[in-house]
């Protein structure tokens, strides 16, 4: 990660000790924005080989299981949106502290409680994954809150290269720590099964009061580690297109998106990306735990040191996504590196044997994330500053609602005897809906105009910050013109 770029000013310590030189960008708000994705994937991680379990020891049936999976999920969209489109107002500081909050009420209860209307209000009002993936405000306001942090340091001209890069470890950090979570969630379960005589839903409750705990750390870290360096970058579309004022000047937002250009290119991507989450919510990784355990009678620790190698495998692929879309460009790269690990994906049922479904499994993985960076940071730099946190939030709600109704019919399959075609069939399904987004993208990016518009109109706005060689240190708040 380095740069030509030899002004002073980006060569230089700045008084607030933050690290301007390209090559090695940090602040302690950055450093704080990785430790809370560690940590939250981490927890999200340790959750998802006994979550299901989990709801089946406190005797929810299978089908209600996925019921309240898909109001969990609900009740992510309703939070998601409420807290993403105020974050560039009210401060996005806050709604993370806010986020962390809710996501240790939730895991509170759960760990609390087997009463099943108190579990969906929790699930409802509260942040508990499902997944393992992510959930919640978190992923788009921290990115949002990253993307500003370095631009406020290098400026977005640089930016714009950089970003994928940090995005990639961004992402790597996570998985990594998501199957670090897997690994010791399956055998802190079986510790506790094996060496201390608990019984099975007690030694799952402890994985559930973690996930809780760590939801104060984050708090903690978000309330007193994170600087002013994250907040929004207003633009205003009506100041003089050659020139940069230092005023902050808030636009009428829809949704927190104020520009005409960014609700056009939001509104196809979020209608992509619910496709494409529609189909993952068949394969969510609860959901895989739970069919390697029947069909093949995988034990606790197994299933979490698979899905431990998994996570490990999609993390270091996500950090050369970066060389990929300095390479070959962001929608390039996410189609195709997303299109083989989709045929991988509907391969893993037809394996005839334990051994082979765990390595197409993770044959997938290796190049399955690939595509996430990329599309994080075409989302990022393709609207404005003070949208960012809107358009990362509108499209993971776009990917909630997709997600929506792919649990419950997955517990519907559910049902049917481990090995039959009814059972392996959410493979099927997520992999055919996966190639179809696939080809989708690919062909509203070379067939039509607006998905590339939206990259050269904010590849202008970078070159008009870099043409007027404003200081990093005098770039917060900005206002920039857009045409």
């Amino acid at each position: 990660m380095t740069s030509n770029n030899s002004d002073s000013d980006n060569n230089n310590s700045g008084s607030n000790g933050v690290s301007t030189t390209t090559s090695l960008i940090y602040s302690r708000s950055m450093i704080v924005l990785f430790s809370t994705k560690i940590l939250r994937m981490f927890s999200y991680g340790a959750l998802t080989p006994v979550f299901y379990s989990y709801l089946l020891l406190l005797g929810i049936d299978i089908f209600y299981a996925g019921v309240l999976m898909t109001l969990i999920l609900v009740g992510d969209l309703a939070v998601t949106l409420n807290l993403t489109t105020r974050a560039d107002s009210f401060g996005r500081r806050n709604v993370l502290v806010i986020g962390a909050l809710l996501k240790f009420g939730a895991g509170f209860i759960f760990a609390s409680t087997s009463n099943y209307a108190l579990l969906v209000l929790a699930g409802i009002v509260g942040v508990i994954s499902t997944s393992g993936g992510e959930i919640g405000p978190f992923i788009s306001v921290e990115q949002a809150s990253l993307t500003d942090a370095i631009i406020h340091q290098i400026g977005e001209h640089q930016a714009r290269a950089v970003i994928p890069v940090w995005f990639g470890w961004y992402n790597a950090g996570g998985y990594l720590a998501q199957a670090l979570g897997a690994l010791v969630s399956g055998n802190l379960v079986s510790v506790l099964l094996d060496t201390y005589s608990w019984d099975s839903l007690s030694a799952h409750q402890a994985v559930i009061y973690l996930y809780a705990a760590i939801g104060i750390l984050m708090a903690l870290l978000y309330r007193f580690g994170l600087g002013t360096e994250i907040e929004s970058i207003h633009i205003h579309e009506d100041a003089t297109p050659n020139k940069c004022d230092v005023t902050i000047l808030i636009p009428k937002m829809e949704l927190g998106l104020h520009r005409s250009d960014s609700v056009f290119i939001v509104a196809r991507l979020s209608c992509l990306f619910a496709l494409d989450a529609f189909a993952g919510g068949f394969v969510m990784q609860t959901w895989i735990a739970y069919w390697f355990e029947e069909r093949w009678n995988f034990s606790p620790k197994l299933l979490g040191d698979l899905i431990s190698i998994s996570n490990v495998v999609a993390g270091i692929s996500g950090i050369s996504a970066a060389y990929f879309v300095s390479r070959f460009g962001a929608i390039n790269t996410m189609v195709w590196t997303h299109l083989p690990s989709n045929i991988f994906l509907l391969l893993v049922p037809f394996m005839p044997t334990k051994n082979a479904a765990a390595l197409m499994l993770v044959t997938r993985f290796c190049i399955s994330q690939m595509d996430v960076p990329a599309r994080q940071s075409y989302v990022a730099m393709v609207v404005a500053s003070n949208e960012r946190s809107a358009a990362g939030g509108i499209t993971n709600i776009a990917r909630s609602v997709g997600l929506l109704l792919a649990p419950a019919i997955t517990g519907y399959l559910s049902e049917a005897k481990p090995g039959s075609m009814k059972f392996n069939a959410p493979w099927i399904i997520a992999g055919v809906l996966k190639c179809v987004y696939d080809l989708t993208l690919w062909a509203m990016y070379h067939m039509s105009t607006g998905l590339k518009k939206a990259e050269d109109s904010n590849a202008k706005a970078a070159a008009i910050i870099h043409n007027n060689n404003i200081p990093t240190t005098e770039r917060t708040p900005l206002v920039v013109a857009v045409r």
